[in-house]
C-alpha cells in the first residue's frame, strides 16, 4: 500500500510539471502572438494624406446626365458622385489613386468633391477620372462596368496599377433600349482632365474635364413597311476618297494617363473602320429612329472626299448602304458630339 501512495505521489507530480509547461508554453505563444500583432501593426505603413476639396467643372459630354439642345448633349452631374484623382511622378508613372466624393443637387454643371489626397506636397503631375476607378486583383484599377450589347459586363479602361503608366482600353458596341435615349452611355463616357497642382499648397484641386469618348447621332428614317419592324443594328464604315478603308475608330488600345501627350489620355490603338450601335428597340411609327453612337477615335482627321456609308439590320434584311460624303476636311475630336442625318429605302 505504501509503494501504490508514493506511485501516485509520484504522478501527481509529474502532471503537475506537465501542466505548468503546457501553461508556460501557451503564455509564451499568446506573448508571441501579441508581439507579432504589435509588429505587424508598426511593420505596416500607413500612407499620410491631406484632407481636400476637388472643384470639377465638365467641359464637352459626359455620362451624367443628358439633354440633347440639337448642337450637343447637354451635361450635368447626379446627386452623389465620386472621381479619382491619380498622382504621377516625373516619368509619369502612377504613385497614388485616390476617390474623393460629391453630394449635392443633380443637375449641377460644376462639382465640389472632398477627400484625401496622398500624393504629397509637390506632386510632378496630378489627373482626375471619372468615374472613380474600381479596385480589383492585383491590385489593379478600372472603370465601372458598361454592359455590351450582349449584355455582358465590360471595362473601358482596366489594368492601371500603381507604377504602371498605362490603362487598358477594349471597346465594345452597346445596346440603346429604346428611341431617343441615352441610359446605354452611362458608365461607357469617361471623362479625365490635369488637376491645377498649384492649388495643392491652398488643400484645393480644380480640374475641368474632357471626355474620352466622341458621341455620333444617327438619325435615321426608314420606308413606309419598316415601321414597328425590328431595328437590330446600324453600321458605320469609313473611306478615304481612294475608297480604301480607313481605321477611324479605336478597337483594342491602351490608354496613357500622361496629359501632356493629349488633354485627355493619350491614345494608342488598333484602327477599325466599322462601328456599329445594337438598338433593343422597334422602328417608330413615325419611322425616324434616333440612335447614341459611343465610340473611342484613333484618329479623327478627315479629308475632303472622304465617306463613310451606313447599312441598317432591319426585321431580318439590310437596308443600304447609304453614302455620306466630307465636302470639306474636318477633325473630329473626342468629347463632341457629330449628327447623320440617314436615309433608308427599300431593298
Amino acid at each position: 500500500m505504501a509503494e501504490i501512495s508514493l506511485l501516485n505521489e509520484w504522478r501527481r507530480k509529474k502532471m503537475k510539471k506537465t501542466l505548468l509547461f503546457v501553461a508556460t508554453a501557451v503564455a509564451a505563444l499568446v506573448s508571441c502572438e501579441k508581439n507579432q500583432e504589435h509588429a505587424n501593426e508598426y511593420t505596416t505603413s500607413e500612407v499620410k494624406g491631406i484632407p481636400m476639396t476637388l472643384t470639377a467643372n465638365i467641359g464637352g459630354t459626359t455620362k451624367t446626365s443628358y439633354a440633347d439642345d440639337g448642337s450637343g448633349l447637354k451635361e450635368t452631374w447626379n446627386a452623389e458622385e465620386k472621381i479619382s484623382v491619380i498622382t504621377l511622378d516625373g516619368e509619369c508613372k502612377m504613385l497614388a489613386i485616390d476617390t474623393f466624393v460629391s453630394t449635392g443637387s443633380a443637375g449641377r454643371t460644376s462639382a465640389s468633391f472632398t477627400g484625401t489626397f496622398t500624393g504629397g506636397a509637390t506632386p510632378a503631375k496630378v489627373i482626375a477620372i471619372y468615374p472613380a476607378l474600381k479596385v480589383y486583383a492585383g491590385p489593379k484599377y478600372r472603370t465601372p462596368a458598361y454592359k455590351n450589347y450582349n449584355g455582358y459586363n465590360q471595362y473601358i479602361l482596366y489594368n492601371g496599377e500603381i507604377g504602371g503608366l498605362y490603362f487598358d482600353s477594349t471597346v465594345h458596341s452597346v445596346r440603346q433600349a429604346s428611341d431617343n435615349d441615352f441610359a446605354h452611355l452611362t458608365n461607357f463616357c469617361i471623362m479625365s482632365g490635369a488637376v491645377d497642382v498649384d492649388d495643392i499648397k491652398n488643400n484645393t484641386l480644380t480640374v475641368s474635364l474632357n471626355n474620352l469618348m466622341t458621341i455620333i447621332k444617327i438619325v435615321a428614317t426608314f420606308p413606309e413597311s419598316y415601321k414597328g419592324t425590328s431595328l437590330t443594328q446600324i453600321y458605320i464604315n469609313c473611306y478615304n476618297n481612294s475608297a480604301e478603308s480607313i481605321g477611324i475608330f479605336a478597337t483594342n488600345s491602351w490608354e496613357s494617363v500622361d496629359q501632356d501627350s493629349s488633354p485627355i489620355c493619350g491614345a494608342g490603338a488598333a484602327g477599325s473602320s466599322t462601328e456599329s450601335i445594337y438598338s433593343g428597340f422597334n422602328v417608330p411609327e413615325s419611322g425616324v429612329a434616333t440612335l447614341y453612337m459611343p465610340v473611342i477615335i484613333k484618329s479623327g482627321n478627315i479629308s475632303s472626299g472622304d465617306y463613310w456609308t451606313f447599312t441598317a439590320n432591319v426585321n431580318d434584311k439590310y437596308l443600304g448602304p447609304v453614302t455620306k460624303t466630307f465636302t470639306k476636311d474636318i477633325t473630329i475630336q473626342r468629347g463632341k458630339m457629330y449628327t447623320a442625318n440617314v436615309t433608308f429605302t427599300e431593298p
